[in-house]
């Protein structure tokens, strides 16, 4: 429109030229005729219409000039206002950001202060989730710091947002998972809500679960396809990059800078709680996200939002100390106790789950004839086979000394049975040493096995699959025995009895 209209002025003004002209020269030509003789224009009509043809000639030519003149000014004065338009709508969206952007940053407050979220995944979601919101990130890598004072990085969670795909990564292994040419997926899920589609699964490699993914689209996936082609798709579109990491762990201060050969900006932000630096974000952000001098605001917006971050990440750390066994790298008993408690507390009464106790057989002649760490060697072995044996979702415990409870999920006795038996006989084909020991140790274990039913208390359970433990090491040792809880109540006190009868022969 603007065009359009650039051209009608620029048409009228050089016809009314052309116009002013012609009048000019007929104007000329009157006076020509009319001999001259300025002094009677007044009475001579020829002078008189020659005199008004120069008038309107110079008016012709004048006035287009004036309007071309007032027409580019007022142009100049509309640029400036769709300026001021276009600055207004800027500043009202960055005001729309920031107020979401404090909105975030509260959820991710309320992550580490309120704890409302138990499951470290999904914590580890919302907190990504966040960040990506406060910042406008495509990319967001989450390191934690592994080891002092060399601050090694480890990548413990990875957002990436491809085209109408958001794909979430945590990883439990080694870094490096991507180059594993034998990863495979456990329990791969697909769900839509919507018109968005979920797909999630368990990473594993060498039957142990290094790393968990998910991915949200709205973009259309092949039907034809299964769960774990379409997220093998996503991973091979996806690599964490570390750039820059360990620079940002030797400085107290965020670093900005640019993401070689991509164009985008990087920013590097130390993660810092109770005096220690924990960990690091690394952020790629496009410049057609965030232009490069409103960078500054990404920094600003991450001073409350990292705070949040690296305390989430600090309570994280602790509430895994608290959980975990430093040794065997197994639940403690204090957990088992809360899970076990938590299932038989269901009101339609306990979910379907088999319990595994599991004892390291003549554990006590290992750590008197060899000493006490070939005996955490073998502890630490024997835990390591029982978590790479497991499916994701099954959990693992040391219930004290040598002895580790195993809870799975959804698994009756005689499918119990079946998972005792090949973690016994993996066991028995494994070695465990200690470093710089020889020679390698071979142990056996022997195995409880029992079935949740309805009406039994935790304690009933425990004590159910310690008494099948107790026949397991009557019977011989290295073995697999089953409690048949049957139908009816089982009478707790003589199981109870049945454990200290099992403690005594062992």
């Amino acid at each position: 429109m603007k065009s359009l209209l650039k051209m009608l002025v620029r048409t009228g003004g050089l016809a009314a030229g052309v116009a002013g002209a012609a009048c000019l020269a007929s104007g000329a030509v009157l006076l020509h005729l009319s001999g001259g003789r300025g002094v009677a224009l007044t009475t001579d009509a020829a002078a008189l219409v020659g005199v008004l043809s120069i008038v309107a000639g110079l008016l012709a030519v004048v006035l287009p000039v004036v309007g071309f003149l007032l027409y580019r000014r007022s142009e100049r004065a509309l640029a400036a206002v769709e300026d001021m338009r276009e600055e207004r709508d800027a500043l009202l969206s960055r005001v729309v950001r920031l107020e979401r952007s404090l909105e975030h940053v509260s959820v991710i407050g309320e992550i580490h202060v309120a704890g409302n979220i138990s499951d470290r995944y999904e914590r580890l979601h919302a907190l990504l989730t966040a960040v990506a919101a406060v910042t406008g990130a495509e990319r967001i890598g989450l390191y934690l710091v592994t080891s002092v004072p060399e601050r090694k990085a480890v990548l413990r969670g990875y957002y990436e947002r491809l085209g109408a795909a958001q794909v979430y990564l945590y990883v439990d292994g080694e870094c490096d998972w991507w180059q594993a040419g034998d990863l495979a997926f456990s329990g791969a899920e697909e769900d839509t809500v919507g018109s968005r589609t979920l797909l999630s699964s368990a990473l594993v490699r060498e039957g142990e679960t290094i790393a968990r993914i998910e991915v949200e689209t709205t973009g259309r996936t092949p039907k034809t396809r299964s769960p774990s082609e379409k997220l093998l798709s996503f991973i091979r579109r996806i690599r964490p990059d570390d750039g820059g990491v360990e620079d940002v762990f030797q400085s107290p201060r965020p670093l900005v800078d640019t993401v070689e050969g991509r164009g985008r900006h990087l920013v590097l932000y130390p993660l810092w709680a109770e005096g220690q630096m924990v960990g690091a974000l690394r952020l790629e952000i496009s410049p057609d996200v965030i232009p490069a001098q409103r960078i500054g605001e990404v920094t600003s917006a991450l001073d409350q939002a990292a705070l949040h971050v690296a305390l989430a990440v600090r309570k994280e750390q602790h509430r895994h100390r608290a959980e975990v066994d430093g040794l065997t790298g197994l639940y403690l008993k204090r957990h088992f106790s809360q899970t076990i408690s938590a299932l038989c507390r269901s009101e339609n009464g306990p979910p379907l789950f088999s319990l595994l106790m599991i004892d390291v057989d003549h554990f006590k002649k290992v750590n008197d004839t060899c000493g006490h760490l070939a005996g955490d060697a073998v502890l630490k072995g024997v835990a390591g086979v029982i978590r790479r044996s497991l499916r994701t979702g099954d959990s693992a415990f040391r219930y004290g000394g040598e002895e580790m409870t195993v809870i799975l999920h959804g698994m009756s006795a005689d499918e119990a049975r079946a998972i005792a038996e090949r973690l016994r006989r993996l066991v028995q084909e494994s070695a465990f040493s200690a470093a710089g020991a020889s020679p390698p140790l071979s142990v056996t274990v022997s195995i409880g096995v029992a079935e949740s039913r309805r009406g039994l208390a935790p304690d009933d359970i425990v004590a159910a699959a310690d008494s099948a433990l107790y026949q397991a090491k009557k019977s011989g040792r290295n073995r697999v025995c089953v409690y048949n809880v049957g139908a009816e109540r089982t009478r707790s006190g003589r199981l109870r009895k049945a454990r200290t009868a099992r403690q005594k022969a062992s």
